[in-house]
């Protein structure tokens, strides 16, 4: 819907965070037993089928992060197997946005409806957070900037006369039901009359397109620029360091 409680939820769970630490600091006590005491979240919540071995099970030895994700483009994730086939096309094609007549993407039902079900509100985004859920603008950004971090998503970045000209010229269409949920297809057409087309298997920032230090590195630096009390460069490279 793009509705503010898309950015609430998130300060709620970042606040929780630093109040359990802020707390925890100044000698609060809290619940020793949240997991397997009489009333912990196991028994609470999952009474009926729990392992509590499972929470401890190959602990310092298995690593579960290289199977997590983080994302390439701070948008809803169901636009970014189109966005990462026309990054990808563009790149080893050596086109510009200016070529390009034509964008079609095809999606699975799924994310189709997240970002691409309602023309007159999907290609006319008029917040941040609806640009966010919008198929078009976030494939138009990806075209132009290269990049879609919250500083494509600025009041003036919404109105990119370059972004707003190539988003009538991307259209979306139904895959099948069984292809991989947030898998997709990018066909381009440019205005010289050659065409590509890219499977998209793993969106930019999926276990299988991972980021890499270097993405991560670069997106952590974009994020951290936009902080209200900016960090000294020393303290960034810190951060990153104990990482």
């Amino acid at each position: 819907e793009g509705n503010q409680m898309m950015r609430v939820k998130h300060g709620f769970t970042s606040a929780d965070a630093l109040h359990a630490a802020e707390l925890a600091k100044c000698g609060i006590t809290g619940t020793r037993n949240i997991f397997l005491g009489p009333r912990g979240l196991l028994e609470t919540h999952f009474h009926k089928k729990n392992n509590p071995s499972a929470l401890t099970r190959g602990l310092g030895e298995i690593w579960e992060w290289p199977e997590s994700m983080t994302k390439g483009y701070a948008c809803c994730y169901g636009a970014h197997a189109s966005m990462t086939g026309v990054e990808q096309l563009m790149k080893q094609h050596q086109f510009s946005y200016h070529d390009i007549a034509r964008i079609q993407c095809g999606l699975h039902p799924t994310p189709f409806g997240l970002v691409a079900d309602n023309y007159e509100k999907k290609w006319n985004p008029t917040t941040a957070i609806e640009a966010q859920f919008s198929l078009p603008y976030c494939v138009a950004t990806v075209a132009v900037n290269k990049r879609l971090l919250a500083n494509e998503l600025s009041p003036g970045a919404l109105v990119d006369p370059a972004v707003r000209a190539l988003m009538p010229k991307i259209s979306a269409y139904l895959l099948p039901k069984d292809v991989p949920t947030f898998s997709g297809r990018v066909e381009i057409e440019l205005a010289q009359g050659q065409s590509f087309v890219i499977e998209v298997p793993h969106p930019y920032g999926s276990p299988g397109n991972p980021l890499g230090w270097e993405g991560e590195i670069s997106k952590f630096h974009a994020c951290a620029a936009l902080m209200p009390q900016a960090l000294k460069h020393p303290k960034l490279e810190r951060v990153i360091e104990l990482c």
